[in-house]
């Protein structure tokens, strides 16, 4: 009985996918599974190659484990270590602008899937997870955390805790598309602040703070600054993506 079942949900299944097939949601053609096709997938660059351990830039020649980019060793940086799953290309703009404002929810298996990948080392190392927070107004306005759902779909994944509200906006920031480093960093000053009833929760405690897109670093450094500032013992950070020095 219990073939037959799965024999007719099988086919049920077929029957859905005929009339309805999924569509990549990088271009839009018809695929047979939910997610990117192969075309797009060949178009995301993947950052395998060794990275700047402060920033996540990564290197164009062979570097040791664990080095820094010159501007990282000028500017000591808070984050005891970044990572992105992939350079903010054409190709991977569109999907996390996609994911972030159009709601193409079918993206986030497939992203978190490559957040553990690239992030296997380190979320041995960490004790929990909590996302880079939105200002409540923004909140309102998309009524989503697109930072808030990698977060905790990586950490039923990884089956490490997660806190959610573990940090909170609490000055609504301008948009830091337009600003230059030293502003970015200006602009995100005292922004975040931890949720009290989580204070308790990071003390000596290897936090993780991920996030969708890495430009320079400010958000995650200011955060990582909130945390340390309240008894976090180390603060890491994980993006999908990460904007190339040259787009800097």
């Amino acid at each position: 009985m219990q073939t037959i079942f799965s024999l007719v949900g099988k086919a049920s299944l077929a029957a859905v996918n005929t009339l309805l097939p999924w569509r990549c949601e990088g271009c839009g053609v018809m695929t047979q599974t939910r997610g990117v096709c192969g075309p797009c997938f060949s178009q995301l660059v993947l950052i395998t190659q060794e990275s700047c351990v402060s920033c996540g830039l990564p290197f164009l020649v062979s570097m040791a484990d664990g080095a820094q980019c010159l501007r990282c060793r000028q500017s000591p940086q808070v984050l005891k270590q970044l990572k992105a799953v992939f350079v903010y290309n054409t190709k991977s703009r569109l999907m996390v602008l996609r994911f972030k404002h159009r709601r193409s929810f079918a993206l986030l298996p497939f992203f978190v899937h490559l957040l553990c990948q690239r992030a296997q080392t380190m979320l041995k190392k960490i004790d929990l997870i909590a996302p880079v927070p939105l200002h409540w107004t923004r909140l309102l306005k998309r009524r989503f955390n697109q930072s808030g759902l990698l977060a905790d779909q990586l950490a039923k994944k990884t089956s490490k805790p997660s806190v959610p509200a573990l940090l909170k906006r609490v000055v609504r920031t301008p948009s830091q598309g337009m600003l230059t480093l030293k502003e970015r960093h200006h602009n995100v000053k005292n922004a975040f602040a931890i949720n009290k009833r989580h204070k308790a929760c990071v003390q000596e405690k290897r936090v993780l703070l991920v996030d969708d897109v890495c430009t320079t670093g400010a958000t995650l450094n200011a955060c990582a600054k909130t945390l340390l500032k309240q008894g976090a013992k180390e603060v890491y950070g994980l993006t999908l993506a990460r904007v190339p020095l040259e787009a800097l």
